[in-house]
């Protein structure tokens, strides 16, 4: 399972990847796990192909 988390727009991407979630980011983190939980168990029931055709690119809108 690959979970995007973007890029920083400068500065190393090491520091990006380890620091704690912006605001901004919390309001996807939500719907983001549970897309994540979704994917991992439909990738133990349907197999990488369905999977991947299912969730790839998938992009989620803010929790308000």
């Amino acid at each position: 399972l690959r979970l995007g988390v973007g890029r920083p727009q400068k500065g190393s991407v090491s520091n990006w990847v380890l620091s704690k979630f912006s605001n901004e980011d919390k309001m996807y983190l939500e719907k983001f796990l549970t897309s994540a939980a979704n994917a991992v168990e439909c990738y133990i029931e349907n197999g990488f192909d369905r999977t991947a055709n299912r969730f790839s690119r998938l992009k989620l809108k803010k929790r308000e």
